[in-house]
């Protein structure tokens, strides 16, 4: 039986806290497809953000007693599996060798890139000025002519990351678990919906939360969850 001892003060709290987490993450979304403003990063942190405040409130409900526990561990157990595939993921893409802490999350180009683009405007200028000059002088004046962007760690930058493209499954279980995360709040705090229903829906969830999971293994061994890197 589900039973929660916290004061019911708390839970008419968390009700609100938890749609306005819901809808700020929905509107997220919504703008970044309607205003065309996708990136890489976002691929990245926006799923996070959701992993993080997913684990972090089913988390509380199955302390308190609200939410069943095996739920909680197949929530929270698929998210760390996640997190821990894109690590492995990435590691992969890299020859499991160790570019670096900045390289490794690097998500844009590399710093040279920038350093390219602002000097491309004066590369004509520079080799008009170089072909006057002696040639170990012309070699030494061109841009870059004389050695090689190279990372931090003194080898080569690394790919960055690829941009990440959610499954539809996923997205559909994040609403089930954001249902399931009301329902349990509002069971412990009103009494409804009944405790059948809280239980009919952890079950629900639960199967959504095992399906993503293997759909996204699935999707990455087909290469349809990770877009082309960069260039390096």
């Amino acid at each position: 039986m589900l039973c929660s001892s916290q004061p019911l003060l708390q839970w008419a709290l968390a009700l609100p806290a938890l749609v306005v987490s819901g809808a700020s993450d929905w509107a997220d979304g919504w703008a970044a497809r309607r205003f065309n403003q996708p990136s890489v990063i976002g691929s990245y942190l926006d799923p996070l953000a959701d992993k993080v405040l997913i684990c972090s409130v089913v988390g509380a409900l199955g302390w308190s007693g609200a939410m069943p526990p095996a739920v909680v561990g197949v929530i929270i157990g698929r998210d760390v599996i996640l997190v821990a595939g894109a690590f492995v993921a990435r590691a992969k893409s890299l020859g499991w060798r160790w570019p670096g802490l900045g390289e490794f999350f690097r998500v844009g180009p590399p710093p040279a890139a920038a350093s390219d683009a602002a000097g491309a405007a004066g590369t004509a200028e520079a080799a008009e000025g170089a072909a006057q000059q002696p040639p170990a002088a012309a070699a030494a004046a061109a841009p870059g002519g004389s050695e090689t962007a190279k990372a931090p760690s003194g080898g080569a930058h690394a790919h960055a990351a690829p941009l990440v493209k959610p499954l539809y499954i996923s997205k559909v279980n994040t609403c089930f678990q954001l249902g399931l995360v009301g329902a349990c709040i509002g069971h412990a705090w009103l009494g409804v919906p009944s405790e059948a229903w809280v239980w009919g829906g952890s079950v629900l969830t639960a199967g959504t939360t095992v399906a993503s999971c293997l759909a996204y293994f699935k999707a990455y061994r087909d290469g349809k969850v990770l877009a082309p890197a960069g260039g390096r």
